[in-house]
């Protein structure tokens, strides 16, 4: 039996359950691929000092320091820092939102395998293979996908997760550099 023939021919209810999943997955490569190429770039920004939104927070960040009271310049500097992290957040509660319930959606299609499979038993009045191995071969492929799914999101959000607190904390800290460069000329 070919892939295409498991997703044609079978229970409306099971191809929904597939539709669904095999969308779930396409999107969250697509977040995935989206957040690996903004922290390719914002990585690389920040070493060659080019136009990014790490160093557009930095500018900003400094032109405030330079200009500013110290309980202002903070205040300023909590709400950039706020900004940022939503856009380095983004889509990582989609990927954790994945990881969690494509597993789940995947069993539910197993259990809809395994039901069709009682079903076709007690149609057929007997138990032999021919009866039960499409079903339950679909309920597997079911359980299969909401793996296939839920494994490679839940590692892309542990992945964004820690990037966006690495690359946080690098802001924070040439931000408190050229805080205490400020204040030492004060003196």
């Amino acid at each position: 039996m070919s892939l295409s023939e498991i997703l044609i021919n079978q229970h409306w209810l099971l191809s929904i359950v597939f539709a669904l999943l095999i969308a779930l997955s396409l999107v969250s490569w697509y977040v995935i691929f989206r957040k690996i190429f903004f922290f390719r770039h914002e990585y690389k920004s920040l070493q060659n000092s080019q136009n990014s939104l790490s160093q557009k927070l930095l500018s900003d960040a400094f032109a405030a320091v330079k200009n500013g009271n110290s309980e202002l310049v903070k205040k300023k500097l909590n709400l950039m820092f706020e900004e940022f992290k939503d856009h380095l957040n983004f889509g990582q509660n989609f990927l954790a939102s994945i990881a969690n319930l494509t597993p789940f959606i995947g069993l539910f299609g197993t259990v809809i395998g395994v039901y069709l499979a009682l079903m076709n038993i007690s149609s057929e009045g007997s138990a032999n293979i021919a009866v039960v191995a499409k079903p339950i071969g679909e309920a597997l492929i079911s359980t299969a996908v909401g793996l296939w799914c839920a494994i490679p999101a839940s590692f892309a959000f542990n992945f964004f997760s820690k990037k966006s607190a690495s690359l946080l904390k690098k802001i924070k800290l040439a931000v408190e550099e050229k805080l205490v460069q400020i204040e030492e000329s004060k003196q």
